[in-house]
C-alpha cells in the first residue's frame, strides 16, 4: 500500500483544492480505491482480528 500517495493526494484534495485533477480522482476512486479496500481488510482481518 502506498501510503506516502494516498497522503499526498489527501493533502491536495484538502489544501489545494482546485489543482484537484477530475481524471487522477476518478481513477483513484473506480480503479485504485477497490484494490486498496482489499489490502486494507487483509491488514484489519490479521492485525485486529477477533
Amino acid at each position: 500500500m502506498d501510503w506516502a500517495r494516498i497522503s499526498a493526494f489527501r493533502n491536495i484534495a484538502v489544501h489545494a483544492y482546485f489543482a484537484v485533477d477530475v481524471g487522477i480522482t476518478w481513477v483513484a476512486a473506480t480503479k485504485n480505491a477497490p484494490a486498496q479496500k482489499e489490502m486494507v481488510e487483509r491488514i484489519m482481518k490479521t492485525e485486529f482480528h477477533e
